[in-house]
């Protein structure tokens, strides 16, 4: 069984188990088990038909209700456990997508090399350590090399890695490492800020602490302007329209403020309020857009 015969069989024998173990994506060809070893790679949820697989885990989701003292009998929870599995499917849809796919031959040429960045893209995603979510913006930029590709593709990709098990760093690093390999531009630049429920709802409990990650790569790792220039823009970046409607009432309550200064002491008055309390003083009043 050591003859040099034997050794090359053996070794033949392994290769084409490897190059013909499948690994089925949603909707897509079989794709071998190499490709699917990729950090962009399709896979599946688990070996399981869909309807095994189904079973399963509402099996997993009943059984947890139970332990954690509930009845899962009781009316409104006869369907969570249905619920909660498809929801599950939504949120880790990255695993049945394939990034080729996604951009879809949206790559272009063209006689650019130019920053091309593209700003608060909102994304959610799912910490792996307790399943609860994260989510927030990310900004993105790169140099073209004569090749851009459709903006919405840059979206479409944070959504591929987002919609997985995650850790910010990785999801970062994800983004930037597909689009380098995709794309092979002078460089990457991506930023990422997120809140954490892991950390809001529970542990230290500080819902306004941000996380914020970044990959540079090519000149955004090489060249401080370069660099530079892409972190003044994701500063610069406008937020409101991304913050929800608590942002924009308080944005547009502000513009209809004014602040009034009483013996040092800064007091906000409504615009309508201040002109009633400047006329009361005679017109003398100390305020200030």
């Amino acid at each position: 069984s050591s003859s040099p015969l034997f050794a090359m069989l053996k070794a033949a024998s392994q290769l084409r188990r490897l190059t013909s173990t499948f690994v089925q994506g949603a909707g897509r060809p079989w794709m071998t088990a190499a490709r699917a070893a990729a950090p962009f790679a399709t896979r599946p949820f688990s070996s399981k038909t869909p309807e095994e697989s189904d079973a399963a885990a509402q099996a997993a989701v009943k059984t947890l209700l139970e332990e954690l003292g509930e009845d899962p009998a009781r009316e409104g929870l006869v369907k969570t456990p249905a619920r909660y599995v498809k929801a599950m499917r939504f949120f880790t849809q990255g695993y049945q997508q394939d990034l080729d796919v996604v951009l879809n031959k949206a790559i272009f040429t063209e006689d650019s090399d130019e920053m091309v960045m593209l700003r608060n893209i909102e994304l959610f995603s799912m910490c792996e350590h307790h399943l609860v979510p994260f989510h927030g913006r990310a900004h993105i930029a790169y140099l073209p090399r004569g090749k851009v590709v459709g903006l919405s593709k840059l979206v479409r990709v944070t959504e591929l890695f987002a919609r997985r098990m995650q850790v910010q760093e990785r999801l970062t690093k994800q983004i930037a490492t597909a689009l380098q390999d995709s794309l092979n531009p002078y460089g990457v630049g991506v930023v990422i800020e997120c809140v954490h429920l892991c950390m809001a709802m529970r542990g230290v409990q500080k819902p306004h602490s941000t996380t914020v990650t970044s990959c540079m790569l090519g000149d955004f790792k090489d060249d401080a302007r370069t660099r530079n220039e892409f972190l003044h823009l994701v500063r610069s970046a406008p937020y409101a329209h991304v913050a929800g409607p608590a942002m924009a009432e308080q944005l547009a309550y502000s513009k209809r403020t004014r602040m009034y200064d009483s013996d040092g002491v800064q007091l906000e008055r409504s615009l309508e309020g201040h002109r009633n309390f400047d006329e009361l003083l005679g017109g003398h009043g100390e305020g200030r857009k």
